[in-house]
């Protein structure tokens, strides 16, 4: 059955400063982008791997928290608020063990990723590898 994961972990605003007491700081979209993507993959990577602690670490455990798949007949399911993806999702996760060091799925390749602001929408292009 084809998963796909997608999340978004950040929302920033639509300038390229972030204000902090009255002051502004530059962001460093690179970066920013780096570490979101990194969160993407380590999130899609344990859930996989039926990691609980380390799947639920990549979440902000607030009610704007959410995460989307594709199901393997063509819908998608979202669970939104950090008290719905951890019930579903980690009830899943708890559910579902697997042996240690085994995957339920093959490795996930992204490619052709854009992040666009305001919002880092982030079209995704996935292929298994077998």
């Amino acid at each position: 059955m084809k998963i796909f994961l997608l999340m978004a972990i950040l929302f920033f605003a639509c300038n390229s400063t972030s204000k902090i007491e009255g002051r502004q700081y530059p962001i460093d979209e690179e970066k920013e982008k780096a570490a979101m993507l990194k969160v993407i993959e380590s999130e899609t990577e344990n859930f996989f791997k039926r990691d609980y602690q380390a799947w639920k670490d990549n979440f902000i455990h607030k009610d704007y928290a959410f995460q989307a798949w594709n199901n393997g007949n063509g819908t998608i399911d979202v669970k939104v608020g950090w008290a719905e993806v951890n019930e579903k999702l980690g009830a899943y996760i708890k559910n579902h063990p697997l042996p240690p060091g085994s995957t339920s799925h093959p490795k996930v390749e992204r490619k052709n990723m854009i992040v666009q602001r305001p919002h880092f929408h982030i079209p995704l292009e996935y292929r298994r590898k077998n």
